[in-house]
């Protein structure tokens, strides 16, 4: 390496100033490269610091979704459990309507027979009057 630099040296020495202003000149250039350089790298950096952060912030959410899903799943198993029941229910509701169904259909049978039974209590009741309005007439049975 200090070979070279003897070497650059010497040539400098021997093309004068031309070669050192140029060198001067790549110099200022490579200068005004570097500062955009470190510009960009403290862009970069700032970028990946928000992209950490973004990064984060992601892995915050996603826990969060895990820990909904898991109580999605929770609500659906329960949910699951009482539309078993609701079905039991259901069935239940339905053999209760069935016979609810046989007992109005008693029910209107014992009210046909009742009306059956006060028609007969009517006749008697009617020939039971005949009856009395025919002791009525007899003296010694009068009240």
């Amino acid at each position: 390496m200090s070979r070279i630099i003897a070497a650059s040296l010497v040539l400098l020495a021997i093309t004068g100033c031309a070669i050192t202003d140029r060198v001067d000149l790549a110099l200022e250039r490579l200068g005004a490269v570097n500062a955009q350089l470190g510009a960009t790298n403290q862009q970069l950096a700032g970028v990946q610091a928000k992209l950490a952060d973004a990064t984060r912030w992601l892995d915050t959410a996603t826990a969060k979704l895990d820990e909904i899903n898991g109580q999605i799943d929770q609500t659906n198993k329960r949910l699951d459990r009482t539309i078993g029941k609701l079905d039991q229910t259901n069935g239940g509701l339905a053999a209760t309507n069935g016979k609810l169904d046989r007992t109005i259909a008693a029910v209107d049978a014992t009210t046909t027979k009742l009306g059956q039974t006060n028609g007969k209590f009517d006749e008697v009741n009617n020939r039971l009057g005949i009856i009395d309005q025919a002791i009525q007439k007899i003296p010694l049975l009068r009240r």
